[in-house]
């Protein structure tokens, strides 16, 4: 697998194939900036290109707010700043926010049971996997991780028979900024992956975009949605690291065909920021 990265296009990369999945990204829209979430839904609408909206986990923000009626307002109210998107399916995979507290360490932060039966009665199983023409995408409940859940990817990702294997999960399997973001906002055990053979590795968490080869696997660590980003961190120690902690809210879509993945990231007023594909 070729990784080919064309940063800050003057155009977007042109289609591969006559039917290619279209599939619009996001992350962590949770602090209820509306207007910022609103203006990134409009610019994904704008597009009317997408199939898909999968969403890499902190759909809400239930941190700070106890009970089932108060859950169900802040899912109401969030699920009407996605309405725009209605027509296309979606996937999303649960972030720390959803499920009722601030922080990224779910050891010193536990999830609460309120906010979990808030995520089942609103969005339902907090992992699964889907198909579209090309690939196979496990959303996965990193926050929760155990045996069991170890079990079902395993199986699920045996079964796959497309071109492409494509994970979902909040916290990206790499810390890009170990100067300042702590380390439970990454993947605690990130060589627990290798196994699966995913050719991409869809995060955020992080609020600000990275982009990685990590082995023969891309990561992109998205954008939020919401206007909550850190300012510009050091790209010191991280060769790897192609792009690094740009201070944006914004969204990200793929495009995948059996023998090539292209990858596009946008600014909330839909700007065109970089892109690049993969060959299969």
């Amino acid at each position: 697998m070729t990784p080919i990265f064309r940063l800050f296009l003057p155009i977007v990369i042109a289609a591969m194939c006559s039917s290619p999945d279209r599939v619009a990204l996001m992350a962590d829209m949770q602090n209820r900036d509306f207007a910022t979430q609103g203006q990134v839904v409009r610019a994904v609408a704008a597009r009317d290109y997408y199939e898909y909206l999968v969403v890499a986990g902190d759909v809400v923000h239930a941190a700070g707010c106890w009970g089932v009626h108060a859950l169900d307002a802040r899912w109401v109210e969030q699920m009407a700043v996605l309405a725009p998107l209605e027509g296309l399916e979606w996937h999303f995979a649960p972030g720390n926010h959803d499920y009722g507290y601030g922080y990224g360490d779910p050891h010193r932060y536990p999830a609460r049971q309120d906010a979990l039966d808030a995520w089942d009665r609103w969005v339902g199983p907090r992992y699964h996997f889907f198909e579209s023409r090309h690939a196979c995408f496990f959303l996965i409940d990193d926050m929760l991780w155990d045996d069991e859940q170890a079990i079902w990817l395993k199986g699920a990702v045996a079964a796959c028979g497309k071109s492409w294997k494509i994970l979902v999960k909040h916290r990206p399997l790499r810390n890009p900024w170990p100067e300042f973001a702590p380390a439970y906002t990454v993947e605690p055990n990130p060589s627990i992956w290798e196994q699966f053979g995913f050719d991409l590795v869809v995060a955020g968490h992080q609020h600000a975009l990275a982009v990685w080869m990590q082995g023969k696997t891309l990561n992109i660590t998205l954008p939020p949605v919401c206007a909550n980003v850190p300012p510009p961190y050091p790209i010191s120690g991280q060769p790897a690291i192609t792009v690094v902690a740009v201070p944006m809210s914004g969204f990200a879509e793929l495009e995948i065909c059996s023998d090539a993945l292209a990858w596009r990231v946008f600014r909330e007023d839909g700007l065109l920021l970089l892109g690049g594909r993969l060959d299969n």
